[in-house]
């Protein structure tokens, strides 16, 4: 399952031959497989799929674009402008979490009781409940694209003056920088 910008899905069985869904009206902030169907993430709205292939949506009455989209059992988190965060355990409902930045946040991820997120200018907030939560120090002024949990470890990713660099952290508090052309 692939997202494409303007709100295209691709599909595969195969990854060698693809198939174009039907349209998504807004551009995809995620993807993913819960456990039971595909669910993908727009603008302000929640898209679901039994197959992959037709998406309809469920508008969330949310007029803050989703940028970062992932599921973490029980909880669809969703990133947004504004240093919001977006939590729903049906997709129906969301309930707000402002963090304390006002920074774009671009993606999510869970761990180890830990909640992430990356964005604009560096930027990481972490939260063990979705309720309290602390700007980290990245150490980095650049953009922040992506994020997960893997190997026991977080993972953040951006782009800085033509290099692209990785932040690992155990915690979700202390990171490390690590380099890659």
């Amino acid at each position: 399952l692939a997202g494409a910008d303007p709100g295209i899905v691709l599909s595969s069985s195969d990854g060698d031959i693809w198939a174009v869904g039907s349209a998504v009206v807004d551009f995809p902030a995620g993807l993913l497989w819960d456990g039971t169907q595909f669910v993908g993430a727009g603008v302000s709205s929640i898209y679901e799929s039994p197959d992959g292939v037709d998406w309809p949506d469920h508008p969330t009455g949310i007029s803050n674009w989703f940028l970062g989209f992932c599921y973490a059992a029980p909880y669809y988190l969703c990133t947004s402008i504004y240093g919001k965060v977006y939590s729903s355990t049906d997709r129906y409902h969301w309930t707000l979490h402002q963090t304390p930045t006002s920074a774009q946040l671009r993606a999510i991820a869970y761990g180890d009781g830990v909640y992430v997120a990356v964005g604009e200018a560096g930027t990481i907030v972490s939260s063990p409940n979705l309720s309290d939560w602390t700007l980290r120090n990245s150490g980095k002024n650049y953009y922040l694209w992506d994020i997960c949990w893997a190997d026991g470890r977080f993972v953040a990713v951006g782009y800085e003056m033509g290099n692209g660099f990785a932040l690992t952290s155990t915690d979700g508090v202390t990171w490390v920088e690590t380099r890659f052309m």
